[in-house]
């Protein structure tokens, strides 16, 4: 069951998440501290060029911002479409790939990050 996120909590969401207060997102995105806290509260919704604009700084779909599923729905989607993709690669391809994320995985676990099986 996929909790459900208005537009104004995942930026709010994503606006902590990467550690800045409301006027240092205003300073970044040219506009004022009150122009963020009202999309934050839902009483405006920013332009479709400002949309684009936040969705590239946060890495996540416009699409996503403006659904209402939250980001573990944008998680599983994600984890979807890389099976998907997968599945319809030729074999040789398909050994690329396991190479290339057990490479990863290998070097996550040496520079002494942790990385979970279950993540």
């Amino acid at each position: 069951m996929s909790m459900q996120m208005s537009l104004g909590d995942k930026l709010r969401v994503l606006r902590k998440k990467s550690r800045k207060t409301m006027s240092e997102k205003g300073i970044t995105l040219n506009v004022t501290m009150n122009t963020v806290h009202r999309w934050e509260i839902d009483s405006a919704v920013p332009r479709k060029t400002m949309l684009k604009k936040m969705a590239d700084y946060y890495g996540v779909p416009v699409c996503w911002l403006l659904s209402e599923t939250s980001s573990a729905s944008l998680a599983e989607e994600a984890e979807k479409n890389l099976l998907t993709m997968y599945r319809a690669m030729p074999d040789n391809y398909r050994s690329k790939v396991i190479g290339f994320v057990e490479r990863l995985y290998a070097d996550a676990n040496s520079s002494g990050k942790k990385v979970s099986e279950n993540t």
